[in-house]
């Protein structure tokens, strides 16, 4: 089972807000979902992609993660070159 949060429902042109979320909860039938925490709501992936269905809409699947940012060699002070390099 996998979950589905709010970014990845934006990111899918579910929804465009919260404010959205709770009118599709409330008018069309979307799925309410479970609060894993006090602030982290989550979806199970399979209601969603049935909603989708019953409204004849493809489920595009979850997003791919966005690749972290590599960093740059010299970002880690205790990573660069020194005098004592030289020495060997």
């Amino acid at each position: 089972m996998a979950f589905v949060r709010f970014k990845h429902l934006r990111q899918m042109g579910i929804v465009t807000s919260w404010p959205h979320l709770y009118r599709i909860i409330e008018y069309n039938g979307f799925p309410a979902g479970a609060h894993l925490s006090d602030r982290m709501r989550v979806w199970d992936e399979r209601d969603v992609e049935a909603w989708l269905a019953s409204r004849g809409l493809e489920y595009p699947g979850l997003p791919e993660p966005r690749p972290k940012p590599k960093r740059h060699p010299l970002a880690d002070p205790f990573d660069r070159p020194t005098a004592w390099d030289d020495d060997e």
